[in-house]
């Protein structure tokens, strides 16, 4: 991963670890090549460097969690990183080391790495 974020035309990009299909981990889950725009107001983006996967995951990617829907969707409630990207006018700054947490139904994914191309 690059030492120094800067976004190449709007975009970053990074993988995830993603459901492709319901199904046992091994079959179900697979990292994915991923790019995610300028965050938007209230939002920031965060290049993962620890995320936890427990037992809701196993649900997610059996199908067994029924708020999420169909696949294709992420893993992770849970993440520690560092900011990399915030809108103008944000409170946070790149470089800020932040913890987030995803409020299911509100989102899951944050089992990802972020790279920032130069």
């Amino acid at each position: 991963m690059a030492d120094s974020p800067v976004p190449v035309q709007g975009m970053f990009s990074g993988k995830a670890w993603r459901v492709e299909r319901f199904g046992t981990p091994p079959e179900a889950v697979r990292l994915q090549d991923m790019t995610w725009e300028e965050p938007k107001p209230g939002q920031v983006l965060i290049r993962v460097r620890t995320a936890g996967a427990g037992f809701p995951d196993l649900w997610m990617a059996t199908g067994r969690f029924p708020l999420l829907g169909d696949p294709p969707f992420g893993l992770g409630e849970e993440a520690t990183g560092e900011v990399v990207a915030v809108p103008p006018g944000s409170r946070f700054a790149p470089g800020l080391p932040r913890h987030g947490n995803h409020r299911v139904p509100g989102g899951v994914g944050l089992i990802r790495a972020v790279h920032i191309s130069a």
